[in-house]
């Protein structure tokens, strides 16, 4: 009997067949690689043009193909871990040669569209250099060691960088190393909460995790810290002059003090496992809620 049967039914309907590839491009981090990337771009420029949106859909399609490409990598160790063991690779319902070709031709398309975007030339680097972060340390090493959480934070650093060089911003101007500094903090935080949400299936697993150095109580601590340091970074916005208007500084304290309350409340002083999910979506939320500031602060000097 042969192991590697792929369950690929012709009678699946369209839809169901659509949502299997849906799942492999990781369409939230792709969107939110593509945002900042906006994001990078019209803080420099002060434009909002079609360059921009193409530079965008150009970075997410290369976040698509890094993605497919991640879920090819992770196809084994993903079926010890009940986060991941429904994703279609896992549940061979979709053979691997398939994804490896559907991750490249994805990547590809991404570099032409960002080529042809009348982006600066450094543009389609620094896509290159994020996807060799991504795919080719972060994912291999984190079976290794769980210091792989570092070039996987500077993988997650580069997207606004694309959009900043695209433009033909400088590459160590202040505003964008704030920008990328606090997209940085932002990464980590991410993965600390899912480990202390399903913390037995990572102390019991094989893959390198910092529950295997740090108890529970001693990793909450650290993630609080971080999401302290990530708050005094996101402060640092008006002071480089990427928030302009007072109104988005007085925001941006409202926010950032509410996460950062939220935070010491449900990792101190509540004790239950739930809270994650909740901490997960608030700290997405807190990075949307800075984006939206930035565009609607530029909103006001924008030249269409």
């Amino acid at each position: 009997m042969k192991t590697d049967h792929f369950t690929i039914a012709h009678n699946t309907p369209f839809i169901f067949r659509g949502f299997r590839w849906l799942q492999l491009v990781k369409i939230r981090i792709s969107l939110s690689a593509a945002v900042s990337s906006f994001i990078g771009y019209i803080l420099y420029s002060n434009t909002l043009n079609i360059d921009a949106m193409a530079l965008s859909f150009g970075v997410f399609l290369l976040a698509c193909g890094a993605g497919a490409m991640n879920h090819y990598q992770d196809r084994f160790v993903d079926l010890h871990f009940s986060r991941t063991s429904n994703r279609p690779l896992p549940r061979k319902l979709i053979s691997p040669p398939e994804v490896l070709f559907f991750s490249a031709c994805l990547m590809l398309l991404g570099l032409a569209v960002i080529c042809f975007s009348r982006s600066s030339h450094l543009a389609w680097f620094t896509g290159m250099v994020a996807v060799f972060f991504y795919n080719g340390l972060y994912t291999p090493l984190k079976k290794r060691t769980h210091l792989a959480i570092i070039p996987g934070m500077f993988c997650g650093m580069i997207p606004p960088l694309i959009g900043w060089v695209a433009a033909g911003g400088y590459i160590a101007a202040p505003q964008i190393i704030v920008l990328m500094g606090i997209w940085g903090l932002w990464q980590l935080p991410h993965f600390w909460l899912l480990l202390l949400k399903d913390q037995k299936e990572y102390l019991e697993s094989d893959v390198p995790n910092m529950l295997h150095q740090l108890s529970g109580s001693q990793l909450k601590r650290i993630l609080l810290v971080w999401i302290f340091g990530f708050a005094c970074l996101a402060f640092l916005l008006p002071v480089v002059d990427v928030l302009i208007h007072p109104w988005t500084h007085w925001l941006l304290a409202a926010g950032l003090f509410s996460m950062v309350v939220a935070f010491t409340y449900f990792l101190i002083l509540k004790d239950d496992f739930k809270k994650y999910s909740h901490l997960f979506t608030g700290l997405n939320f807190t990075m949307s809620f800075i984006h939206a500031l930035i565009f609607v602060d530029r909103l006001t000097i924008f030249s269409f």
